[in-house]
Formats: structure tokens, sequence, C-alpha cells
């Protein structure tokens, strides 16, 4: 941290001082930056999604994975009204950074929602998500964005032929 004269840092008892110092900084650059991780929720520690998970009264799967917990807070907190297609079009642009299209039909009485998320468990969040803001005379689809080229490119065909597309499409751990 300091650059001091040799002469100083060769006394023992002023090296050791240095020493000490170093770990404490150290220690503390971690900590704010563990401090800085969680004031967002796409970062946040396990901890603080716990601390969010009792706030908002979530209970976890047994299956989710910290990503997954993340999202729910996520949906829970942006869960305000009012409820427009612009207000749900920045939710999703929020919570799906992959991409997503959403499609409203001629009527505005049926809406498409094709999100680019992998996990079941998100796809579901996002339906109780459109299902919470839409009004009762519209219905909905929500489904997956295929583009799934890259998660696809290290397969060959030979392997890919033991699938039939609707898994392909539908299967999250190819």
């Amino acid at each position: 941290m300091f650059n001091a004269p040799q002469i100083i840092t060769q006394i023992p008892d002023i090296a050791q001082l240095y020493e000490i110092n170093e770990d404490q900084c150290e220690a503390l650059d971690d900590a704010v930056q563990e401090l800085d991780d969680d004031l967002f929720l796409s970062d946040m520690h396990e901890g603080f999604v716990e601390r969010w998970e009792g706030i908002l009264k979530i209970t976890p799967n047994a299956t989710d994975t910290l990503d997954e917990r993340r999202f729910r807070v996520k949906t829970t907190m942006m869960d305000k009204l009012p409820y427009t297609i612009r207000v749900l079009d920045g939710k999703l642009s929020e919570l799906c950074p992959g991409g997503y299209e959403i499609t409203l039909n001629s009527n505005k009485t049926h809406l498409n929602i094709a999100i680019a998320i992998r996990s079941q468990s998100s796809i579901n969040d996002v339906v109780e998500l459109v299902e919470k803001m839409l009004p009762l005379n519209m219905t909905y689809e929500v489904s997956e964005l295929f583009s799934r080229y890259g998660a696809l490119a290290s397969y060959t065909h030979q392997q890919l032929s033991a699938y039939t597309h609707q898994e392909i499409r539908e299967d999250v751990t190819l």
C-alpha cells in the first residue's frame, strides 16, 4: 500500500504493522465488493436473496438454483401497477436479457410472448407475472424463444437425430 523507505521497512515492528494493514485492506476491499454486489438483484449473494425471500414471503423450491431464486425475487419486486403493454415490455426486458418477443393480435385480445429463458422454473415465473398483469378479457401464451443454434453447435447431426424437433426445443439440458 505504502512505499516506505527500505530502512524503515527493515524494522521488524513496522514491517509487521504493514503486513497487518495489508491484510485488513484486502478484507475491507472484499467486504466492499460483496456489499456492492448485493445492491443489485442480478448479482446478489445467497444470504441477501434469502433475506428478500423472507421479506417478500417467497418460499423457494428445494431444486431452485441461486439464479432462479434471484429471478423469482425480481419478478415479485416488479409486481406493481399500472399494467400496460409498455410496462410489461419493460419488465420483460429486465427479466429476459437474452431477448423476448411480444405479439398482440389485431383485436387486442390475445398476447403471444416468446422469451429466451432456458429454465422451466423461470418460464413459470414469467407466466405468473403475465397472469397478474393482463386483464381478464385477454388470453395469452408464453413460450420459449427458439434461438438455440449456439447451444446445439457442439452436437453432431448424428447425435441430434436421436431427438425429435419438439424434444430439442423443449429440453433445457441440451
